[in-house]
């Protein structure tokens, strides 16, 4: 290999470092430490631009202590430390993982409940309402059960419509419970498979930093 095409690889992989570096602050800023929702996102994007780094140190190392500059020899001491302390950070974020995935999935159990007993109190309100009203306000309640899926014929008699009102609501409720279990196990499978990628994204990331770093001890002679 000639030395000019050496110089061009070294050149890109330290080209590739800055960007990786410019990418990482962009990330964490804003910080948002302790909110799990910033804390996952921010592992995912740094998971996602691994490959980056990556091939910028083993650019930057190619060709181990051939035709380095004197500058270049002191500056390469520094990097090994550095694969080594993102491959602990990398291997770090593997208990945060599975920490976060267990409160972002409370934090979701409890605004399902919250918005299930919102969802109660209105139904409850609404039926004592029906109870209530005249023909022409019953039409009108038939008429935005209608437009959230609810059929209720609105030409029929003031008994009849208030019946049929009622019997829509009261199987509303009866579902509600089931609409709200199903939404929980739907975002806590979605949750458990973006956690899943990043648990194992972490893992592989931390396992190649700490290869980059076991394999760059010939530093230490230079």
């Amino acid at each position: 290999m000639s030395r000019k095409f050496l110089y061009i690889l070294r050149w890109c992989g330290y080209g590739f470092l800055l960007m990786a570096g410019f990418d990482i602050l962009q990330s964490l800023i804003p910080l948002g430490f302790t909110n799990p929702l910033w804390e996952m996102s921010t592992m995912s994007s740094l998971v996602e631009r691994v490959p980056i780094p990556i091939l910028g140190f083993l650019l930057v190392f190619w060709g181990e202590d051939k035709e380095r500059k004197i500058w270049e020899e002191k500056f390469l001491k520094f990097l090994p430390w550095l694969c080594l302390t993102l491959g602990i950070i990398f291997l770090l974020m593997l208990p945060l993982t599975v920490i976060n995935t267990w409160r972002i999935n409370q934090t979701n159990t409890l605004q399902v409940d919250q918005k299930l007993q919102q969802e109660e109190r209105q139904i409850g309100q609404l039926e004592s309402q029906v109870n209530q009203v005249n023909l022409e306000q019953l039409r009108a309640i038939a008429t935005q059960l209608k437009s959230v899926g609810m059929e209720v014929n609105i030409t029929q008699p003031q008994p009849q419509l208030k019946a049929d009102i009622l019997a829509q609501i009261a199987k509303a409720k009866i579902q509600m419970p089931d609409r709200a279990s199903a939404l929980k196990n739907n975002q806590t499978f979605d949750l458990l498979k973006k956690s899943l990628k990043l648990f194992l994204g972490a893992l592989i990331s931390g396992v190649l930093y700490l290869q980059v770093w076991q394999h760059s001890s010939w530093i230490k002679e230079l």
